[in-house]
C-alpha cells in the first residue's frame, strides 16, 4: 500500500508523496482530499477566521482513517476548531490533537511511519 507522506511545507502549499497542493487539504494514509470549507464559512465572524465546524468536519467522516485526527491549525495557528468537533470526536473516541501546521505535519508523518493509523486536516495560511 502506497502511504501519503508529507514530503514538504510552504505557505499555501504542501508536498505530499511528490504532488502539490495548494489548498488546504485532509490526508489520511491513503487518500488525499481538498478541505471545502463552505460549511464552516459562517462561523468565520465569530472566530474572524474560518473553523472547522461540525458540519464541514461531518463531510469528511467516511474518509477519514484511525481513532486519532490531527489538526493543523495554520502557520500562526489561527484557525480554530469548534468545540462542537471537539465533543463530537470524543464521544465517537476518537483523539484529537490541535497544533500548528508545522508541527501537525512532523507529528502526522511520524504517525504514519510508526505505523499508527491517523488523518490531519491542514490549514496553509495563517
Amino acid at each position: 500500500m502506497k502511504y501519503n507522506f508529507i514530503t514538504g511545507l510552504g505557505w499555501r502549499k504542501v508536498l505530499i508523496t511528490g504532488t502539490a497542493y495548494e489548498q488546504d487539504v485532509i490526508i489520511t494514509p491513503s487518500r488525499v482530499l481538498w478541505r471545502d470549507r463552505k460549511p464552516s464559512k459562517r462561523y468565520a465572524w465569530k472566530f474572524f477566521h474560518t473553523p472547522l465546524s461540525l458540519e464541514e468536519l461531518k463531510q469528511y467522516e467516511d474518509v477519514l482513517e484511525g481513532e486519532l485526527l490531527i489538526v493543523g491549525t495554520g502557520f500562526e495557528g489561527k484557525m480554530v476548531v469548534m468545540d462542537e468537533v471537539k465533543s463530537y470526536l470524543k464521544d465517537k473516541g476518537i483523539e484529537l490533537i490541535e497544533m500548528r501546521t508545522p508541527q501537525a505535519v512532523a507529528l502526522y508523518d511520524y504517525y504514519l511511519m510508526k505505523g499508527v493509523k491517523a488523518s490531519v486536516i491542514l490549514h496553509l495560511t495563517c
